[in-house]
């Protein structure tokens, strides 16, 4: 098996996409639809030299439009599954029981361009 290892300037544009797209997940996961607001995204990678940043917006109840929209597909849909726990909500030191009596909520969403 040949090893060939990313140069320098690949490796953190690798690194800064998945940044961006660990902190668009965290948007949606911690932030309740009702609380979302804009929010930049800075030092998206172009390409290995160049970044941008990124807007997200709510536009209407589901859809987020982001400028510049940084996908090659047009309007792309997400749903995930998830339970609605606040900080204070743990008892007895242990979020099992936490997690357990609290159901899994359904949330979709569309991106667009903005």
């Amino acid at each position: 098996m040949i090893r060939r290892r990313l140069a320098g300037s690949r490796r953190s544009q690798n690194y800064k996409q998945l940044q961006f797209f660990d902190t668009l997940a965290l948007y949606f996961n911690r932030i309740h639809p009702s609380e979302r607001r804009e929010q930049a995204f800075e030092h998206v990678p172009l390409n290995a030299r160049d970044d941008i940043t990124i807007i997200i917006r709510p536009r209407a109840a589901g859809i987020y439009e982001l400028s510049p929209y940084p996908f090659a597909a047009q309007g792309a849909e997400f749903a995930y599954a998830g339970r609605r726990i606040s900080p204070n909500g743990q008892r007895d030191g242990s979020w099992s029981s936490v997690l357990r009596e609290t159901p899994a909520e359904w949330e979709s969403f569309r991106l667009v361009a903005g």
